[in-house]
């Protein structure tokens, strides 16, 4: 692996490694904008995200995704809940087993939310001058995979993935 150093100077690797950084910036400033709703915080943000994109899903998964405790993903969902956001549905085969869904307000939200990001992205991929969409996606795909290992084995671990 070359050192952080020797990739930051000038050259291809050093201007991807500026604009990956610069892109991680601005995700931040994004989820934090969103975040910025008076009803919505960054865990709020988080969680709908999560749900918009993978519903319905075990409360554990989404301590496993956005890092909270059990209880303070109870409280996230019973505020997010009472706001008719999410519901909480129970399996009818197994009743222990709790499923966190959408309701209509919480779609509505996240096409509001992701529909305009989407489609700006769609437009950025099918450029012509766009590299190969499956380059990307693999690139892309590689970044996360370092990512979601760091944040693995950096500081605390309320949940484990077996638990998702």
């Amino acid at each position: 692996m070359a050192s952080q150093a020797g990739l930051m100077g000038p050259g291809p690797a050093g201007d991807v490694l500026a604009a990956l950084r610069a892109l991680s910036v601005g995700i931040d400033r994004y989820r934090f904008a969103l975040a910025a709703h008076p009803q919505l915080g960054v865990p709020d943000v988080l969680t709908l995200t999560y749900l918009f994109h993978e519903e319905p899903v075990r409360t554990s998964a989404i301590g496993v995704r956005t890092g909270l405790t059990s209880g303070s993903v109870t409280a996230l969902l019973d505020r997010l809940e009472s706001r008719a956001l999410v519901r909480r549905v129970r399996l009818p085969d197994n009743r222990r087993v709790v499923l966190i869904e959408l309701t209509d307000s919480g779609r509505e939200l996240g096409r509001g939310i992701f529909d305009p990001l989407m489609g700006q992205l769609s437009d950025i991929v099918t450029d012509p001058g766009s590299p190969e969409p499956a380059w990307l996606s693999r690139f892309l795909g590689r970044i996360t995979q370092v990512l979601e290992g760091l944040a693995a084995t950096t500081g605390p671990r309320p949940w484990s993935a077996e638990e998702s």
